[in-house]
């Protein structure tokens, strides 16, 4: 349309090919920012999105003996997600107990977010207080 502008309309209108250029240039960039920016954050391993972190934090809180969470790292690796966060229990429960309740989370964990779901859960006491 630039083109056809300039010639048709006549030489005054000359400057309408290299602002259609310009016009074109912008949708070109704003399209590559849109396809760039999210491949960025994948390949940055950047944390997983908030309702994500707070769907995890409502499935930890849930399980029989989770006192409390902290630490809670989320990322994407390729199309699987990888967690890591310490859970802390009641520091009189066994060891047997303490190992029962992490693997409680992990099963729910991938049975939320699939089975090749990566996580690292390391058990705690509640520090006394």
């Amino acid at each position: 349309m630039g083109i056809a502008g300039a010639i048709y309309l006549g030489e005054k209108w000359h400057l309408l090919d290299p602002l259609a250029g310009i016009i074109v240039s912008l949708f070109i960039i704003k399209v590559s920012l849109q396809l760039g920016l999210p491949s960025i954050s994948e390949l940055l391993e950047t944390a997983l999105p908030k309702e994500i972190e707070n769907e995890i934090r409502d499935i930890i809180m849930r399980i029989d003996g989770v006192r409390d969470y902290h630490r809670l790292k989320t990322r994407k690796i390729g199309t699987i997600y990888a967690i890591d966060v310490h859970i802390q229990l009641d520091r009189t429960i066994s060891f047997v107990r303490s190992h029962d309740i992490a693997t409680e989370i992990e099963n729910k964990l991938r049975e939320k977010y699939g089975k090749l779901t990566q996580i690292s859960i390391h058990t705690e006491p509640l520090a006394d207080g």
